[in-house]
C-alpha cells in the first residue's frame, strides 16, 4: 500500500492511497462470495452462480461497493497512522481509480488535530496556593447542618394548629381550571414542604395559617413560562384537604447528640473532627483551585487554532452529558428544553465558549505531556481499568473487553496522559501555599469561577500568548 500526504488548508489534509491489483482483486473475490448468495438467476441456486455468469449478467461494478466497504476502513487507517496524522472527524473519500486488474486508488479528505505550540515560559510558573482555615463559626455552621439532618418528624395532635413555613404536610388537592378539573391537577395523599417551592408560586404561601383537617381553597396563577403550555398563565383554584402536618423536632447540641452521630465521646470532641474534616476540605479545595490556576496558566501559554468541527463535536457531547445527568434524575430533555425556552441548535451554541475552553485545556495538556515524554504504561492503564471496574463493580478483564469493544481504550490512555501533564505541571511550578480565613477564601473562589465564566464568553486567544 502507497500512501501520499497533502494539506489541503492549516485543518484539513487529503491522503492518496494506492491499494495493489492483487489485493483489490481478492477484496473482489471476498465481494462475489458474499454478494452471489442473493441474487437469482434462472436455471441456478443462489450461491451457485458462476463468476462468469454473474459478471456477464450483472457487470463486476456490482462487486463494487461490497470490495470498498471491506477494504476502505482498514486501509484507511493503516495510511493514518503511517502518515502520523490524528483526524477529529470521519473522512470523505473518492475513489479515483477503481477495475478489476488494476490498482485501488482513493482519497480521504479530513480535519486533523490542530498544532499546539506551548512557550518555554511553562517551566518556569509561579502560583500561589490559598488555603482557607477554619474559624468557629465555620464549626458551628456545620454542627448545626448536622442538627438539621439528624431532626424528627413529629406529627402536630393539636387540632387548633395551623400550618407555618417548614412544616411538612400530607395533603389531597384537585385544581380547577374557569371551574373544571385539568389533566395533572389532583393528587391524593401528597407530601409537601412548606417553603420548598415544589409547587407553583402561591400554592404553599396559600395553606399557610390553615387548620388541620380544614379545606383549603387557593388562588394561583401558573407562570407564563411554564414547562405545560396549555397550563402556561392561566389561573387555577386548588381545593386543599389538610391530613397531617408534621414538624422537625431539632437535637440539643451535647454529649448525647456527639455520641449519636458520631464515634466521639463529647460535644467537644465532635467540634474537634468537625475541625479536622473541614480543614480536609479546605486542602483539598485549595488543591482543586492549584490546578485550576496551573491548567489556565498552560492555556495563557498556548496557542491553538481550533477546528469548527471539534468545537462543534465538543458541544455536541456536553449537550450528551447534560442529557444523561438528566436522565439520572428523570428529567427528560424535552423538558429541559421548554425550562429554558431554547431548542437543541440554540443550547449547542450556548455550548461553543464551553467546549473551545475544555478543548484548549486538554489539547495544551496533551501536548505538553508529548513534548515532555510523558507516556502511559502497562500498569497505569492496567491500574486505571481496574479503578473504573471497582467503581461500576464489574471485572476489570470485562471492562476492559467493553471498553475495546467500543474503542474508548485511546480515551482512557488520553486522561491518564493528562493527568500526568497535570501532575508535571504541580512538580515544576514554584508553589507558595498561604493560609487565609476561609471567608475570604470563598470570596476568591466565587471570583475564580466569575472569571472563567466571563473568559468562556470570549474567544481564546490564538495569535498572543501571555507574558
Amino acid at each position: 500500500m502507497k500512501t501520499t500526504l497533502e494539506t489541503v488548508d492549516k485543518h484539513k489534509v487529503t491522503v492518496t492511497v494506492e491499494i495493489d491489483a492483487e489485493t483489490f482483486d481478492e477484496a473482489l473475490d471476498r465481494a462475489f462470495r458474499k454478494v452471489v448468495r442473493t441474487v437469482n438467476v434462472p436455471g441456478f441456486r443462489k450461491g451457485r452462480v458462476p463468476r462468469p455468469i454473474f459478471e456477464r449478467r450483472f457487470g463486476v461494478e456490482a462487486l463494487y461497493d461490497e470490495a470498498l466497504e471491506d477494504l476502505l476502513p482498514k486501509t484507511y487507517e493503516e495510511a493514518v497512522k503511517k502518515e502520523g496524522i490524528e483526524p477529529v472527524e470521519r473522512p470523505k473519500f473518492e475513489v479515483t481509480q477503481i477495475g478489476k486488474g488494476l490498482p485501488l486508488i482513493y482519497k480521504a479528505t479530513v480535519t486533523v488535530k490542530p498544532e499546539v505550540v506551548i512557550d518555554p515560559a511553562v517551566k518556569h510558573l509561579t502560583v500561589t496556593r490559598e488555603v482557607g482555615t477554619v474559624r468557629d463559626e465555620d464549626v458551628e455552621k456545620r454542627l448545626e447542618a448536622m442538627r438539621k439532618d439528624a431532626a424528627l418528624l413529629v406529627p402536630v395532635e393539636d387540632e387548633e394548629a395551623t400550618v407555618a413555613q417548614g412544616d411538612i404536610l400530607t395533603i389531597d388537592y384537585q385544581g380547577f381550571i374557569d371551574g373544571e378539573p385539568f389533566e395533572g391537577g389532583s393528587a391524593e395523599g401528597a407530601t409537601l414542604e412548606i417553603g420548598s417551592g415544589r409547587f407553583i408560586p402561591g400554592f404553599e404561601e396559600g395553606l399557610i395559617g390553615k387548620k388541620l383537617g380544614q379545606e383549603a381553597t387557593i388562588e394561583v396563577t401558573f407562570p407564563n413560562d411554564y414547562h405545560a403550555e396549555h397550563l402556561a398563565g392561566k389561573q387555577a383554584t386548588f381545593v386543599v384537604m389538610i391530613h397531617e402536618i408534621k414538624r422537625k423536632e431539632y437535637p440539643t447540641l451535647d454529649d448525647a447528640f456527639a455520641r449519636e452521630v458520631s464515634e466521639a465521646d463529647t460535644l467537644e470532641a465532635l467540634k474537634n473532627e468537625v475541625r479536622e474534616e473541614l480543614q480536609k476540605e479546605a486542602e483539598q479545595a485549595a488543591d482543586r483551585a492549584l490546578e485550576k490556576q496551573l491548567v489556565d496558566a498552560l492555556v495563557r501559554h498556548t496557542t491553538v487554532e481550533l477546528p469548527e468541527v471539534m468545537i462543534h463535536n465538543e458541544a455536541h457531547d456536553m449537550v450528551h452529558e447534560l442529557e444523561h445527568n438528566l436522565k439520572a434524575y428523570g428529567i427528560p430533555m424535552e423538558l429541559y428544553y421548554a425550562s429554558v425556552q431554547k431548542d437543541h441548535d440554540q443550547l449547542l451554541e450556548e455550548f461553543q465558549p464551553e467546549a473551545k475552553r475544555r478543548l484548549t485545556e486538554r489539547l495544551a495538556l496533551l501536548a505538553l505531556a508529548k513534548q515532555e515524554g510523558l507516556v502511559v504504561t502497562e500498569d497505569e492503564e492496567k491500574e486505571a481499568v481496574a479503578t473504573y471496574a471497582a467503581q461500576e463493580g464489574v471485572d476489570p478483564h470485562v471492562l476492559r473487553e467493553r471498553l475495546e469493544a467500543y474503542g474508548a481504550m485511546s480515551a482512557l490512555r488520553e486522561s491518564i496522559l493528562v493527568q500526568k501533564a497535570l501532575d508535571w505541571l504541580k512538580s515544576n511550578a514554584t508553589i507558595d501555599t498561604v493560609y487565609v480565613d476561609s471567608l475570604e477564601a470563598e470570596k476568591a473562589e466565587e471570583k475564580s469561577q466569575h472569571s472563567a465564566a466571563l473568559s468562556d464568553e470570549t474567544e481564546v486567544p490564538t495569535d498572543e500568548r501571555a507574558e
